[in-house]
């Protein structure tokens, strides 16, 4: 039997918002602005990481179940993606030196 492909919807074309990449897609539905691609998510913070997912589960699972605490949850998920965003921001783009790392040289009196 023969499966026929489903088409995916086309959506505007959205880029990700960390300067310097040009990635971008068209998976996201309209209301969303902003995205962070793969490549640059996996730079941020495995905390921060990791906040976001757990309160993005948390929010997929009330929505399913029509609780009153979506809205409660939608905000927390919004802080949790701009921290993950800043942190992006904050972190240097080329050659230049990590941060913890200058830190630790400084105290080793090498820079």
């Amino acid at each position: 039997m023969k499966q026929v492909r489903r088409e995916r919807p086309v959506y505007p074309r959205v880029f990700c918002c960390i300067p310097g990449c040009k990635r971008s897609t068209t998976r996201i539905a309209p209301p969303c602005e902003s995205v962070i691609c793969g490549s640059c998510w996996r730079r941020a913070p495995k905390h921060l990481r990791d906040y976001y997912s757990r309160f993005s589960r948390r929010l997929t699972i009330a929505r399913k179940r029509n609780s009153d605490r979506v809205a409660l949850l939608e905000h927390v998920v919004d802080q949790a993606f701009r921290r993950v965003w800043k942190a992006l921001l904050e972190q240097p783009l080329g050659d230049d030196i990590p941060t913890l790392m200058r830190e630790q040289l400084r105290k080793d009196g090498l820079l």
